[in-house]
């Protein structure tokens, strides 16, 4: 399988505050061996929406909600399922499922 981690920007944007995107380093040791993960962290670097991929998870922050919740969209209309977690999904989690297949708390 392969998963896509993805830490959106603002705007779309690089941005000087890259702190580390640590819940994805948890997560990769999580994985189970022979599954193949990608990380993208737009505010480094743009990310290439259509690459394949077999599913998408997205650490959202309230200030990158809109960001977060376009990006998701462009994965679920293609049918691809995606997975959000993070403060905002943490807080407002029927509002993060209207976005993703699935909300992950705390």
């Amino acid at each position: 399988m392969k998963i896509t981690f993805i830490r959106p920007s603002i705007h779309g944007g690089r941005a000087a505050d890259a702190m580390e995107p640590l819940a994805f380093a948890i997560l990769a040791g999580l994985t189970p061996p022979g599954d193949e993960l990608t990380f993208y962290d737009e505010r480094l670097e743009p990310v290439p929406l259509d690459e394949p991929t077999d599913l998408v998870a997205l650490t959202i922050e309230t200030y990158t909600a809109r960001r977060g919740y376009q990006i998701a969209t462009h994965y679920r209309r293609q049918g691809i399922p995606v997975v959000v977690g993070g403060y905002h999904p943490t807080f407002l989690p029927e509002e993060a499922l209207h976005y993703a297949d699935s909300v992950v708390l705390g």
